[in-house]
């Protein structure tokens, strides 16, 4: 982004050392989250968990019970079912690949997806993606996420939208993929990323009183308990509005651990949480929906983008196309907002407190200055 403007080249991603570099950071990372575990006291297992009644867990043909038990299972990659679906990879094995592929399509454009597409497009793969719908992460606010689109088509990832995949055909060492309208595109790498889905299907739930969703996610009341008395969930695999992220599921074990430690009995109340997307610009928003705000009298919508044009912070990355809506409610409370920038996810994480303190514009203003270049100069014109 800053190549002809005083940066003489532009950085490039040798994939094989990231990869190599990659693996051998996180290669002792599970010996020592274990270790960890076992200096606390806490007796590890490995083998796949599964219920025989409502309080007793089998492991490698051993049965372990107790009066309480927690679920936190996650979430793993959906696979759709067409002709040529076991050609395709996962996001767990783009992120284990030793050489990069030439050209790379991803099917769907969820948060995964598309930051997935963000990095490979960066290494240098031809990247495209196909989705069913119309634009892409459709929890985010419309115009942020085109915002970032546009930036991606200019870097050369392609977008095929309305379109799902019918059929992937091998060609020697390619892959053909047909979409339901007719594009035939080549590809040496095809990712199926068309979302993630509960992992329940090992655990046998079917002996126990815990009911799943429709989509397949564990149900659980106020407390994180499940229809199995003393049996519990958190994190990716509950039914639920938050988002599916990592500050949620962190949220929700150090409440559970905290009820079920000291005894409490307390309902589960969740913060304010943000959600975001690593592509490039990023795109992050929190709080009320922009889009659904615009078509509610009930609050305000601040489109800054004009103010983005002439900010000092922007100007010298030479990001040109930054989006910041900021969402405010009758009492000019700052309620809600969505950026589109460079910069979104840090942008956001200095909204949040306001948000989620019902801080003032005279508090901000007057009670303290933030470090210059800071958020309270993104939001100068509240209230």
């Amino acid at each position: 982004m800053l190549q002809n403007r005083g940066i003489a080249q532009a950085s490039t991603i040798d994939w094989n050392t990231l990869m190599k570099t990659k693996k051998a950071t996180w290669k002792n990372m599970p010996a020592a989250q274990e270790m960890g575990f076992e200096n606390l006291g806490i007796d590890t297992l490995h083998g796949y968990a599964k219920f025989v009644d409502n309080h007793t867990v089998e492991v490698n043909g051993e049965q372990y019970q107790a009066d309480k038990i927690v679920i936190a299972t996650g979430q793993k990659p959906r696979k759709l079912n067409f002709p040529g679906s076991e050609y395709t990879h996962n996001s767990n094995d783009v992120l284990d690949l030793d050489n990069l592929p030439k050209k790379t399509v991803f099917i769907g454009a969820g948060i995964v997806s598309m930051e997935m597409a963000t990095l490979l497009a960066a290494a240098g793969s031809k990247v495209s993606i196909v989705e069913f719908l119309s634009r892409p992460m459709m929890a985010f606010s419309e115009k942020h996420v085109m915002n970032t689109v546009e930036d991606m088509k200019k870097r050369g990832i392609d977008f095929y939208f309305n379109q799902g995949v019918s059929e992937i055909k091998k060609n020697d060492d390619q892959y053909e993929v047909i979409t339901s309208a007719g594009t035939k595109l080549t590809a040496d790498y095809v990712v199926d990323a068309s979302g993630r889905i509960a992992n329940v299907d090992k655990l046998g739930l079917e002996n126990t009183d815990v009911q799943l969703s429709k989509r397949g996610s564990i149900i659980v009341d106020d407390y994180l308990e499940t229809n199995a008395k003393g049996v519990y969930a958190a994190g990716d695999v509950i039914e639920k509005k938050q988002p599916a992220l990592v500050p949620t599921a962190h949220f929700e074990a150090t409440y559970l651990g905290d009820q079920l430690v000291n005894d409490k009995h307390d309902p589960i109340h969740y913060p304010i949480i943000g959600a975001s997307a690593f592509t490039f610009p990023q795109v992050a928003q929190v709080g009320v929906s922009v889009d659904e705000a615009r078509d509610n009298d009930e609050y305000t919508v601040v489109d800054m983008d004009h103010m983005f044009n002439t900010d000092m912070e922007y100007a010298g990355k030479n990001d040109q196309s930054a989006k910041l809506s900021l969402v405010y409610n009758k009492q000019n409370q700052l309620v809600g907002a969505a950026e589109s920038s460079q910069n979104a996810i840090d942008d956001l994480n200095g909204i949040i407190p306001l948000i989620g303190l019902k801080i003032t514009k005279e508090q901000l203003n007057n009670s303290y200055q933030l470090i210059f270049p800071a958020v309270n100069f993104k939001t100068e014109f509240m209230g």
